[in-house]
């Protein structure tokens, strides 16, 4: 009922505010801190950030900031037994070779592994970014390792698929400072051809290829 769900996502939100670094440097620095990173949020573009609680009760959440005004949502996730073993799962099927099984028997497996983690970690998020086209993630714990990307949607379909991009950051304060310290660029630099030590032949076809 609507008192359980307030009540989870207040303990969710001492979570956050108890065991991330990150999100105690956010609350250290006030609201403003937020807020200077909503307003850095170009249009379409969503921040979701991964906090993994230690101990007691080991535990995920995602918090989940749209541009404009609007609070973060604060999305429990689950035990971090759970999410941890998924990824485990996950991240044995990506290091193996699928052709040891045979192709199809490998995508299939791959699927489930991907689909299982998905359904922890995504699912949860996904119904705030409706009107997203980028993704921006700040991951935490096991979940370094995940290609959100790679996983498999309620629908079927590979995230890679579905028109989101997907962008990683080491920290929400991230988004300010590309904001700010990136300057506009143009142009290509290439090689190709190297001068190599005696005994080896030019690679002419490299240079005409740059």
């Amino acid at each position: 009922g609507v008192p359980e769900a307030r009540a989870e996502a207040d303990r969710a939100e001492r979570v956050l505010a108890e065991k991330s670094r990150e999100y105690r440097h956010v609350l250290a620095r006030g609201d403003p801190g937020r807020v200077e990173v909503q307003r850095a949020l170009p249009p379409g573009t969503v921040l979701v950030s991964y906090f993994h609680q230690d101990e007691p009760g080991r535990a995920y959440v995602a918090s989940v900031l749209l541009p404009g005004a609007a609070p973060p949502r604060i999305v429990p996730l689950g035990g971090a037994t759970e999410i941890d073993a998924a990824v485990q799962s996950w991240n044995a099927r990506v290091s193996s070779d699928p052709r040891l099984d045979g192709a199809a028997a490998g995508e299939v497996a791959y699927r489930a592994a991907a689909r299982r983690l998905a359904e922890r970690i995504w699912d949860p998020v996904a119904p705030y970014l409706a009107d997203a086209d980028r993704v921006l993630v700040v991951p935490e714990g096991a979940l370094h390792g995940v290609s959100l990307a790679t996983l498999v949607s309620a629908r079927g379909d590979y995230l890679v698929d579905s028109g989101l991009s997907f962008h990683y950051l080491t920290a929400e304060r991230d988004v300010v400072g590309a904001e700010e310290d990136s300057p506009s660029a143009s142009g290509l630099l290439a090689f190709g051809d190297p001068a190599h030590e005696p005994g080896f032949a030019p690679l002419p076809g490299a240079r005409r290829e740059v």
